[in-house]
């Protein structure tokens, strides 16, 4: 996990992405902060990769597990993912994520 998360901070989503993902499915299924965190890197990476649509599903993942959880972390997280969503807010599939990350945040 935290070789696929450093690739991704390094800009390397292509190497990133299997890693992250195959973190997401060890983790136990009642590891729910864990798999919000992964979850979360997971879309920043598929987001790197401009996989929008599939980014945009995997951060709100992490948004629902985020508020089980009730993790003001991956909610800061999420709020940086909103930002780097910017240049895709036409698609709707973006600003229906984004309005759900801002009422999360708030």
């Amino acid at each position: 996990m935290d070789t696929g998360i450093a690739l991704g901070q390094l800009g390397d989503a292509t190497a990133a992405e299997p890693l992250i993902a195959e973190a997401l499915r060890a983790e136990p299924t009642t590891n729910l902060r864990g798999r919000a965190f992964h979850s979360f890197w997971l879309a920043r990476t598929q987001l790197q990769r401009r996989q929008v649509e599939l980014a945009c599903a995997t951060a709100t993942e992490a948004l629902d597990l985020a508020a089980v959880i009730e993790s003001p972390r991956v909610v800061a997280h999420l709020q940086e993912f909103r930002h780097l969503l910017k240049p895709y807010r036409a698609n709707a599939s973006v600003a229906t994520l984004a309005d759900r990350i801002t009422r999360a945040a708030s």
